[in-house]
Formats: structure tokens, C-alpha cells, sequence
């Protein structure tokens, strides 16, 4: 009993130092440093950045299972097509709901992140806070929660935390789903980089459609959302399936 609560404190304690050095650093560099007139999603990429070295510390000594990917160029092509069609589904999917109009804080966010260039949109938003984040939740908070109450408590508990520490409505919903899929992709794998992926690919597939409007066409009829939706998560689950048996 003692072991298992080491290690649920062991994954909990880092989250209070995580969002402490990412608020701090982003307070200094925005009062205190001439980056301000460079945009908030810019100055938050640096903090993240500098976050993701400090968080390397708690991630080594985190619980990790042993290696399993046994076909990695195969592993890294199924993760991509899945994390799009999550992406895509669960985006539709969302869109259908009033989740957005009782969220008025995921307004924000938004506007935040598609009001910066696409440089940083894609640092940011794209590739550092997918690495932040499954360093945290999954390499970390997962990791630790596993080795105290299994497997699928811990997925459920940290894809749960993950969701609350998006501070929105919208996002809760959307990362407790995709949390789930990226901690039983560190699950099956046993390997950070599979997750990290994942999160990279779901969230740049949302930065790169929404700057090109590429899916537009798909928000343009109730009927063709849902239908799109429906046909983009169906497909994601059936690769997975047929993965689970590899």
C-alpha cells in the first residue's frame, strides 16, 4: 500500500511543478522581455520548450515498461492514419454538440492559437506541447498510476487528468478521448515516441486543416459532418482492432 501511494504521489506532484515553470516562465518572458510583441503562442512555445527539459528529470525516474514495437515503420504509418482520423472524428463530432457555445473559455484558446502565425501555430500548438504533454501525462502521471492501480484505472485517471488540465469544456472532452488513445499507445508500444506521435500528428492535422480549410466542406451540412465523423472514427477503431491482433 505504501509502494502504490509513493507512486500516485510520484505522478501527481510534477503536474503542480509542470504548470507552475510554464506559468512562470511565460509571465517573465511576457512582463519582462521584449518576446510580448512576438504573441502569446510564441512566448508559451519557449515556456513549454524550457518545461519539457525540466520534466525530462521526473520521466526518467518514472515506472516504464519494457520495449515492444516490433515493426516501428509499420507502427509509426497505423498511428498516423489513426491519430488523423480520431482528430477529424472526434473534431466533427464535437462540433454537432452545444459543447462550444457552453464554453466560452475554449473561445479563447481559439482564438489565441489561430491568431498567430502558422509558424508558431505548428511549434507550439503542433509539435512542443504534444511532447510536453506525454511527457507529463503519459510518460509521468501514466506511468506511476499504472504501477499503483493497473493499467486500465491508470488510463482512465490520467486521460481524466489530462482532459481537467486543458481548463475548457470542449477540450476536456476532446483530450480525455484522445487520452485514452495515446496511453494505450505507450501501452502496447511501451515506447514514448508512439504517443508523442500520435498527439503530434492529431494536433497538427487540426492546425493544417483549419489554415487550409480543407475539411471545410465537411462542416457545411449537419448530415455530411456527422456522416464524415461517423466514417472517420469507425475507421480508426478498425485499424486499431486489426493492430491489437499484431
Amino acid at each position: 500500500m505504501t509502494k502504490k501511494i509513493i507512486n500516485i504521489w510520484e505522478g501527481t506532484y510534477p503536474l503542480i511543478i509542470y504548470t507552475f515553470v510554464v506559468s512562470f516562465v511565460f509571465g517573465i518572458l511576457m512582463n519582462y522581455t521584449p518576446m510580448d510583441k512576438l504573441g502569446s503562442l510564441a512566448v508559451e512555445a519557449v515556456a513549454k520548450l524550457i518545461c519539457i527539459f525540466c520534466m525530462l528529470y521526473f520521466y526518467h525516474k518514472a515506472p516504464r515498461r519494457q520495449a515492444r514495437a516490433k515493426h516501428k515503420v509499420k507502427d509509426g504509418i497505423l498511428i498516423l492514419v489513426t491519430a488523423v482520423c480520431f482528430s477529424v472524428a472526434f473534431n466533427n463530432i464535437i462540433s454537432l454538440t452545444p459543447l462550444k457555445a457552453w464554453s466560452g473559455s475554449y473561445t479563447e484558446v481559439e482564438n489565441m492559437i489561430y491568431s498567430a502565425s502558422l509558424f508558431w501555430q505548428i511549434l507550439s500548438a503542433g509539435i512542443l506541447a504534444p511532447i510536453l504533454e506525454e511527457i507529463v501525462f503519459r510518460g509521468i502521471l501514466f506511468g506511476n498510476y499504472r504501477a499503483a492501480i493497473g493499467t486500465w484505472p491508470a488510463i482512465i485517471a490520467s486521460s481524466v487528468i489530462f482532459g481537467l488540465m486543458h481548463y475548457n469544456l470542449v477540450q476536456f472532452v476532446y483530450a480525455l478521448i484522445l487520452g485514452v488513445y495515446f496511453a494505450y499507445l505507450l501501452e502496447k508500444t511501451g515506447e514514448i515516441w508512439t504517443c508523442m506521435l500520435g498527439h503530434i500528428v492529431a494536433n497538427l492535422s487540426g492546425v493544417v486543416l483549419t489554415n487550409l480549410g480543407i475539411t471545410n466542406w465537411m462542416f457545411s451540412d449537419v448530415t455530411i459532418c456527422l456522416i464524415s465523423g461517423i466514417a472517420t472514427l469507425v475507421t480508426g477503431v478498425v485499424i486499431m482492432v486489426k493492430w491489437k491482433k499484431v
